[in-house]
């Protein structure tokens, strides 16, 4: 190339083209992985539908599979891969730009073919000629929105279709879960034979559940498909053998319509059970149905800590006694023993007070501080959330601190001083906690007169 031209015009107008040349073959490849997608999706949603009406040989499901697999290749690589591998060339693009944009009058294209001629130049063009023409292409290019000539609509257009199918699919999944999971499941072993599909299929509720000992339990059945006009509810407890409830349709009594639902109500149950249900040959899956205890205290145990001035040493009752009786001020340790793991327990009284107790496991501990004559009850959680019921009540019982009794025993009488002026005293004093001190407390009347 002739060493005295400016590359710098040239070299812009390139990198504008080969960056409008990579949108463009980004946008065609978007275009080829939506149709791709859509393609797979529709073959997806047609062998599902076909599968639920219809149960096809080996041979066609495998030849169904084949010619989705090989119409899908195809897709990917032309419509796909071959926009990458394959980009349109620089003066491609340049002859369209210049169909679009007539102002850039021949330039874009000219610029192009006489930069590459520049090297051998045969024609012996004039270098300033080129240089003009080139910049003159730069420069008007730069004022265009080259991108204008990429026609986004067919990405928009199948966008809207794979969206569509998109949708429709989640749909179907979510409405006719078990046919998708059957169809699914015979289309992924296509060299499996299968029996006629299913006529009706069963949604059993609450399916798996945890329930509160005691409480009653509804199975309710409901049919997809052609549904039958009796079903068969199989039940057990653990260890036990088969039970059978012969379950028919029942009729609403105000407009006499037949309700899809069959339902068996199970009073008051103490142990859990396995279910299923079946009908016509076609059997639920297997259910179970676990009971649990309500949490319940099964051991109680207190710890009284009188007031200090009382002398009495700390009293541990493990009766599972949990009245109190005890003097005011004495504090009173509760340890409650649980059948369950916790997650809360509290302390309730009669005035609607409460007092939160610690968890360690199946244990609680929790502090009550004698003031008065009440009654109080311990509230239980267990990790599932499941409440203690009629927790028992018990008493708290103030014990008042009676006065001190002093008796003089001797000389118990009025008595006249002797010369020494002594009198012997026996003091007999008593008290239900003890005394720390006596203070004596005396006068002396001489004559009449203190």
């Amino acid at each position: 190339m002739n060493n005295n031209f400016n590359l710098s015009s040239y070299t812009a107008l390139s990198n504008r083209l080969k960056a409008l040349r990579s949108v463009y073959a980004k946008n065609k490849a978007t275009w080829g992985i939506l149709i791709t997608f859509s393609l797979a999706l529709g073959f997806a949603l047609l062998g599902l539908w076909l599968n639920s009406n219809f149960v096809f040989p080996v041979e066609v499901r495998v030849g169904y599979i084949g010619v989705a697999s090989l119409v899908l290749v195809i897709a990917i690589s032309y419509f796909f891969l071959r926009p990458i591998l394959y980009k349109p060339s620089l003066e491609s693009l340049a002859l369209r730009l210049e169909e679009k944009f007539p102002e850039l009058k021949a330039r874009l294209i000219a610029a192009l073919q006489l930069a590459k001629n520049l090297e051998e130049n045969p024609e012996h063009y004039s270098t300033d000629m080129i240089e003009a023409v080139i910049e003159q292409a730069d420069a008007t290019a730069q004022k265009l929105n080259l991108q204008e000539i990429i026609d986004r609509s067919p990405i928009k257009k199948i966008g809207k279709i794979a969206g569509s199918l998109a949708i429709i699919s989640l749909f179907l999944v979510l409405v006719f879960p078990n046919a998708f999971k059957n169809s699914l499941y015979i289309f992924s072993h296509p060299l499996t034979e299968f029996a006629s599909p299913q006529k009706f299929f069963f949604e059993v509720s609450p399916g798996n559940a945890e329930v509160v000992k005691y409480s009653n339990v509804k199975i309710k059945i409901d049919v997809k498909g052609e549904k039958p006009k009796k079903v068969n509810l199989y039940w057990r407890n653990e260890g036990a053998t088969w039970n059978e409830e012969k379950l028919v349709r029942s009729k609403s009594k105000e407009t006499q319509i037949e309700s899809p639902d069959f339902s068996f109500d199970f009073k008051e149950v103490k142990r859990s059970f396995d279910y299923y249900a079946e009908a016509e040959g076609v059997q639920s899956d297997l259910y179970k149905i676990t009971v649990v205890d309500k949490p319940r205290v099964i051991g109680l145990r207190l710890t009284f800590n009188y007031p200090r001035y009382t002398q009495l040493k700390t009293q541990v009752v493990d009766e599972n006694d949990g009245n109190i009786n005890a003097i005011a001020g004495t504090k009173v340790q509760v340890e409650a023993r649980t059948n369950k793991e916790l997650s809360q327990a509290n302390i309730f009284f009669s005035d609607s007070s409460t007092s939160e107790m610690k968890i360690e496991g199946t244990n609680a501990v929790g502090e009550i501080l004698v003031k008065r004559d009440d009654s109080y009850h311990i509230e239980l959680q267990d990790i599932i959330g499941t409440k203690n019921q009629d927790p028992i009540e018990y008493k708290i019982t103030k014990i008042d601190d009676q006065y001190p009794v002093v008796e003089i025993l001797e000389p118990g009488h009025d008595q006249d001083l002797t010369e020494n002026m002594r009198v012997p005293l026996l003091i007999r004093i008593s008290d239900d906690y003890g005394f720390s001190s006596l203070k004596l407390s005396y006068q002396i009347v001489s004559e009449g007169e203190e």
